[in-house]
């Protein structure tokens, strides 16, 4: 009889016997979970809001294990979630699906209302598991940008100033990313100041993050947020958001991130994302293909909302007409 469970370490060499479809092997997956005693431990029982580490669960069959699923909480939110991995067996539906289903319960009843997960859409299989199956809907897609020459390039930032990012900015960079998503992703896809915090626990997690604002020297306004993280040391990407009119920085971001892992390694592997829920995306990817970066892999972002938007409720309103002061109304009622 098959049953679901919490992932242990023993669980993880069993993985390999497994595909991967949300990444690429067991060792990925083993990135952000083994957390050191007695940090685990906590992790397990803190509340919601104060976990730091992926929840990860297992479909088992006696001592087979059929499928496993993780899901981390978004930094700063923790009604939103994201399953970041996912394997399954040879029959990938029923398992998978079930998998699926459990995690939107058990996080669904603790106060989660946004599900999100990213899956290359070459994956058509695996992406009818979440759409017809689990209820999710395809939202967007972004896509990975591989630069190719590996040089070096002057840029220029007159009348701009590029400075690390601060907690203190956290509000206007939630409102810059959130003006900038073309208008009918925001409810799914906006995010909260809060979600652009530093956190706290960040010296135990397995991404490096360097954070850098751009901002008007004249308005005194930031009109980008970017983001240059590494896992590796080697292998650097590079992504954000540009406000509206502003494009024309893009150029200069890329030429500043990779400057920035120069200092780092002389060995470097660039990398950019295009996240084409941006109104900005379009410029984006022109100038990714003038600056000799390659498209890479894509992934579908696929979304479950447990909420639905209000509407507002049109209600006629009384107007009354007067054609003279003391006079009777021209008109009662429109």
């Amino acid at each position: 009889m098959a049953k679901i469970r919490d992932l242990t370490l023993t669980d993880i060499p069993k993985l390999n016997k497994l595909m991967s479809f949300l990444e690429t092997d067991a060792k990925s997956f083993l990135d952000g979970i083994n957390l050191p005693f007695p940090f685990s431990l906590l992790n397990k029982i803190c509340p919601m809001r104060l976990k730091i580490v992926p929840e990860s669960y297992v479909l088992t069959d006696k001592n087979d294990i059929l499928a496993c699923i993780s899901v981390k909480k978004f930094d700063g939110n923790h009604k939103k979630w994201k399953i970041s991995k996912l394997f399954m067996s040879d029959n990938p539906f029923d398992t998978g699906l079930l998998l699926i289903q459990y995690v939107i319960t058990k996080f669904a009843a603790k106060g989660v209302h946004t599900f999100i997960a990213n899956v290359d859409d070459t994956q058509d299989e695996i992406i009818r598991i979440f759409v017809d199956g689990a209820g999710f809907r395809q939202c967007s897609r972004l896509q990975m940008w591989r630069y190719n020459d590996c040089v070096q390039k002057e840029y220029s930032l007159d009348g701009y100033q590029i400075r690390p990012f601060k907690n203190s900015d956290a509000q206007a960079v939630a409102e810059l990313y959130n003006e900038s998503i073309l208008p009918h992703f925001r409810p799914s896809l906006s995010k909260h100041k809060c979600e652009f915090y530093e956190n706290i626990f960040v010296g135990l997690m397995h991404n490096t993050e360097f954070r850098y604002v751009i901002e008007d020297k004249q308005r005194k306004q930031i009109v980008c947020y970017c983001i240059l993280s590494t896992s590796d040391n080697k292998n650097y990407i590079m992504d954000g958001v540009i406000s509206k009119g502003y494009e024309n920085l893009f150029e200069t971001i890329l030429n500043y991130g990779y400057k920035q892992a120069q200092k780092r390694t002389a060995d470097l592997n660039f990398f950019a994302i295009n996240r084409y829920y941006m109104q900005s995306s379009t410029h984006i990817e022109n100038v990714l293909r003038e600056n000799s970066y390659s498209p890479m892999n894509s992934s579908a972002i696929l979304v479950k909302d447990l909420f639905r938007i209000a509407k507002s409720e049109n209600q006629v309103k009384q107007v009354v007409f007067y054609n003279d002061i003391n006079s009777n109304p021209a008109f009662d009622k429109l």
